[in-house]
């Protein structure tokens, strides 16, 4: 959805801003969430977040749109990015309103965070013993024709996959409406795997997933 749709988000952006800037203590003011990135609907929330000298939250319903507005403190949000890198994906299409370098300063350590990021040995070793359990099961199911148990298996490790699919790519987890948005920056050696994954009938679907979880599990035509 580009600008044109979001009309009144960004009518109302423009009254937030004014007031926020006339409030002491501010260093930055960044808009974030769907429609910094350009995925928001109609009714989509406004997601700002301010740099100061505290930490609160507020939402209201401004002009019949409703905003978050996440007032924090820049060292604070250095502490939880050290310690959890999914939080690179706060800033993901973020952009400054206003900024007197503080999120510049944000912003570079969520750049060198995402670039450092590797997944823990343990954590993948565990995620691909749960996949490679589910790679038998799903096999038998296929075998047997089981309809009912196929469905049942993708519906509960479909997101066990894409897990395993950020952790391959080198990248952390991010939220699952993220994730939906994110899925076309993955390399997957599986032409189309996202709608074969999620669409169709259940065999397709669950051959799908199969390929998907030899990827991971083996190592087979890994991403370069």
């Amino acid at each position: 959805m580009g600008e044109k749709g979001m009309t009144e988000q960004l009518r109302v952006l423009e009254t937030v801003t004014e007031r926020l800037k006339q409030l002491p203590g501010v260093h930055s003011i960044v808009l974030n969430g769907s429609v910094a990135y350009g995925a928001a609907t109609a009714g989509s929330d406004l997601d700002l977040l301010v740099l100061c000298e505290h930490d609160a939250f507020e939402a209201d319903a401004v002009d019949g749109v409703w905003v978050e507005i996440h007032f924090h403190r820049c060292d604070a949000l250095l502490e939880r990015l050290s310690s959890n890198p999914a939080e690179i994906y706060r800033y993901h299409g973020a952009r400054a309103i206003s900024d007197d370098g503080t999120y510049a300063r944000l912003a570079e350590a969520v750049r060198q965070a995402e670039q450092a990021y590797r997944p823990a040995a343990d954590a993948l070793e565990k995620l691909r013993y749960w996949l490679f359990s589910t790679q038998k099961k799903l096999s038998a199911a296929i075998s047997a024709k089981d309809d009912l148990r196929m469905a049942y298996l993708l519906s509960t490790n479909t997101w066990k996959v894409l897990e395993g699919l950020y952790a391959i790519n080198g990248r952390p987890v991010p939220p699952s409406s993220l994730a939906y948005h994110l899925h076309s920056t993955l390399r997957v050696p599986c032409e189309g795997w996202f709608e074969g994954l999620l669409l169709g009938d259940v065999s397709t679907r669950a051959e799908m997933m199969l390929r998907l979880i030899t990827c991971i599990c083996d190592g087979t035509d890994q991403p370069q």
